[in-house]
């Protein structure tokens, strides 16, 4: 139903490590962008978990996004907000010629 694109990714220089997620969400049937959105990130935490800038992938940055969001629960929660706001306007007829 909705598919999720990281835009942009901002990071420290002297680490590479990523404290800005950018990104925007797709509803597919309608090809339309209904929500964007930006998740900071805590650049203190370069442990054995770190993943160096050259090795992540945009499915490791969604999950980050995801997780930072509340997890899948809330992200599905999320995508019903974004459908039922799409829904109602769906149907409408958005012709600009007028009746007479």
């Amino acid at each position: 139903m909705f598919t999720w694109k990281i835009e942009r990714l901002d990071c420290l220089d002297k680490n590479k490590a990523v404290y800005m997620i950018h990104y925007n969400i797709k509803h597919n049937e309608s090809n339309k962008t209904v929500g964007t959105g930006s998740i900071g990130l805590n650049t203190e935490n370069t442990g054995s978990d770190f993943i160096h800038y050259n090795n992540l992938t945009e499915d490791i940055v969604l999950n980050w996004v995801y997780d930072a969001l509340g997890g899948s629960e809330k992200v599905a929660e999320y995508e019903q907000q974004l459908l039922s706001s799409i829904l109602p306007i769906k149907g409408l007829n958005q012709s600009s010629q007028l009746p007479w």
